[in-house]
């Protein structure tokens, strides 16, 4: 990871069925990566329930103002905008708040 190995370490997990890695990583060991992870996961067909929990079960990192940008960036390169929605609408509902 260190090395700027997310999309083969994501797609490595994924194609080894370790989904809880995936999200163990995302949620405690590089949140900041998520915007790749999606992006590589909505290139291998993942389904996009798996997608939703992923980004629902992680908050945005405070110190990457580009976050948000940047996964919309990555869902829009596969024409999958839709996916965020619900995960776009929670986190306004949580500023809000």
């Amino acid at each position: 990871d260190r090395f700027g190995y997310v999309d083969e370490l994501t797609e490595y997990m994924w194609k080894n069925k370790l989904e809880q890695l995936i999200q163990a990583y995302v949620q405690r060991m590089n949140p900041k990566s998520t915007p790749k992870v999606v992006g590589t996961l909505l290139h291998l067909n993942a389904p996009e329930d798996f997608i939703q929990k992923l980004l629902e079960s992680m908050r945005p990192p405070t110190d990457e103002p580009e976050f948000v940008a940047k996964l919309v960036a990555e869902c829009e390169k596969v024409n999958r905008i839709v996916i965020l929605k619900p995960w776009l609408e929670s986190q306004q509902k949580d500023e809000s708040k």
